[in-house]
């Protein structure tokens, strides 16, 4: 079964999408107005703070999980909900969520450009998707920030 978000890495390495992506995040929230971080990408839809939070709070899951993975012999994954997590989100500001997200992208980063090809091989028990790989992993932090970036870029885009 293909991870979700693996067709914005493609055949690329996401080892080398981690800082290109995040300087992406920094640029776009850069030109976000006080209330277009309050204002929902798209009608009914979550606001660009709310992006922003949820995917620091990914981006430190799924660093959590690989560290664990690499760290820890036969690692599980424990099952998150997103809607849970976002629950207890509502002081939470923007650029305080681009911060963490941009601290644990860069822990991330560091850390996945230490790991041997070995290390990314390693298999972890997922409880969705069941036998996957740290490298699978990997290509799941890159490519949910890619797929929440372009939510971001257009509000960012458009009229302040």
């Amino acid at each position: 079964m293909p991870m979700p978000y693996a067709h914005y890495v493609g055949d690329r390495d996401p080892a080398g999408l981690l800082i290109p992506t995040l300087d992406d995040y920094r640029t776009a929230c850069a030109r976000l107005s006080d209330a277009q971080w309050n204002q929902p990408w798209q009608p009914g839809k979550w606001t660009v703070r709310q992006i922003m939070v949820h995917v620091a709070q990914w981006e430190m899951i799924f660093g959590y999980r690989t560290t664990c993975a690499v760290s820890m012999k036969e690692f599980a994954i424990q099952g998150a909900d997103q809607d849970a997590l976002m629950a207890r989100t509502a002081l939470i500001d923007g650029p305080t969520a681009l911060a963490a997200f941009e601290g644990a992208r860069r822990m991330n980063a560091g850390l996945i450009q230490s790991l041997s090809a070995t290390d990314r091989a390693v298999a972890i028990k997922h409880p969705e998707y069941g036998t996957i790989t740290v490298n699978d992993i990997i290509v799941q932090i890159v490519g949910h920030g890619m797929h929440h970036l372009p939510q971001i870029q257009a509000t960012a885009s458009a009229t302040r």
